[in-house]
């Protein structure tokens, strides 16, 4: 029965490929969302399901004008910013002291195939405010619904979905152990339609930001983005991570700030209110013990005393301060060049856990592990061209695309690079959406 529904999405993305390429991209943001990552391709087990959605889009931009593509792509700032870096892991890679060279070019090439590619198909398919539309539907639409089943599996205390995949693919993160749903501090959690918590907090952490944008600048349905938001909003808290609870927090902190000569001081008390109403029921409702004891350890993340005595795992203030300093000890037999790329996931393969860093739990640590000195540079001009790309007109409004960015900052280094295509997608939406607000012949209407 599954591989009947698989096959038949595969054939409804061939078709709906060929007939617009948008809705074939619209087909792979909802798959990437609503089913988990473990699905292989039915017949192709070497090939997951996402990669063949991916493949399918690329083919259909190859076939319907490859010269026009290349020529568009050839121009685009981003697509040269995406290409240097994937250029400077291979270039690079040789000089590092790699343990498994086959391994790190192969993870190098899975890497520029799940999170660069589909960037870079975003840049060739989304050409007209129609094909921007569709995207940005589909992604509103697929968030909605992984969020409402999040907030059932919360209730249930059980994910049926997302186990009957673990089930049948035999899939298992020994590195989340009994996390993902029981500890003793931080209780029940949900991953929504993720394999895991952690995947579901990255996702919030980078939809949040866009819809904000969107719900400010682009003419769509309000109402359908607002409730997207909330939806996100409520399981920031349900997925039980800190790391989106503290990177949210910083978002909304800077963007209260940046609308503040907008915005009366009615608005602003009705938000104080509001908030204080919020934190009022989490700590006097017994139930929500353990979200009570997220938002404290998350607001005072430098305290390990309270982080031992709330016991709702994650990182420690020491283990963050290892995480920045120790890999220079590391590789200090190669410090320019570093251990090379995808040493990191190479090391865990081989040893499950680093003694002293653990699982490279913040950017800070891999990369310069994988590139040395290089790392912070390589890295510095990733997050900046994604951020110059996504706002090519400079005027007076609130600068959304400069607040997305810190927040994906600052989630990176607190977990580390994880789903980038996510936020690269944004950032091209982004772009897009200020390019065609710009035209002249722009009209608005709704498409929900």
């Amino acid at each position: 029965m599954l591989n009947i529904l698989l096959f038949g999405t595969l054939a409804f993305t061939v078709i709906a490929t060929f007939i617009r390429p948008s809705y074939g991209l619209a087909c792979f943001i909802s798959a990437r969302i609503l089913i988990p990552e473990v699905v292989r391709t039915p017949g192709l087990e070497g090939l997951s399901f996402n990669s063949t959605l991916i493949l399918i889009i690329a083919i259909s931009v190859l076939v319907n004008g490859l010269a026009k593509t290349y020529t568009r792509l050839a121009k685009d700032t981003y697509f040269k910013c995406l290409m240097f870096f994937i250029c400077s892991c291979a270039v690079l890679l040789p000089f590092s002291s790699y343990e498994d060279l086959q391994f790190q070019y192969n993870s190098l090439i899975q890497y520029f195939f799940t999170d660069i590619l589909p960037i870079i198909l975003t840049i060739a398919v989304v050409k007209t405010k129609c094909d921007l539309r569709i995207v940005v539907q589909a992604f509103l639409w697929s968030t909605i619904l992984c969020c409402v089943y999040a907030i059932i599996v919360y209730l249930m205390q059980k994910n049926p979905y997302v186990n009957y995949f673990q089930a049948i693919t035999g899939w298992r993160d020994t590195s989340l152990g009994e996390e993902v749903w029981y500890t003793t501090g931080r209780g029940v959690s949900t991953s929504g339609t993720f394999l895991h918590a952690n995947g579901f907090g990255y996702f919030i952490s980078m939809s949040i930001p866009l819809f904000i944008y969107l719900q400010y600048t682009a003419q769509y349905n309000k109402r359908i983005i607002f409730i997207a938001l909330v939806l996100l909003i409520v399981n920031v808290f349900l997925c039980k991570k800190r790391s989106p609870i503290v990177s949210i927090g910083v978002f909304l902190i800077l963007w209260m700030y940046l609308k503040r000569k907008t915005w009366n001081v009615l608005l602003y008390v009705k938000i104080l209110l509001l908030g204080t109403a919020a934190l009022l029921i989490i700590f006097m409702v017994p139930a929500l013990e353990s979200i009570r004891s997220m938002i404290e350890t998350s607001f005072f993340f430098w305290d390990d005393k309270l982080l031992a005595a709330k016991d709702v795992g994650g990182s420690s203030w020491e283990l963050r301060i290892l995480q920045v300093v120790y890999p220079f000890i590391e590789i200090k037999d190669n410090i320019l060049f570093g251990k090379g790329f995808g040493w990191c996931s190479w090391y865990l393969n081989q040893y499950e856990l680093h003694p002293v860093l653990f699982g490279f739990e913040t950017i800070l640590s891999t990369a310069v592990c994988q590139f040395g000195i290089l790392g912070y540079l390589m890295y510095y001009m990733l997050f900046y061209q994604s951020y110059k790309y996504s706002r090519p007109y400079k005027n007076g409004k609130v600068n959304y695309q400069l607040l997305a960015l810190v927040t994906m900052i600052a989630l990176v280094v607190a977990t580390g690079l994880n789903y980038f295509f996510f936020f690269g997608i944004g950032s091209v939406i982004m772009n897009k959406q200020e390019i065609f607000m710009h035209e002249k012949d722009f009209h608005s209407h709704s498409v929900f």
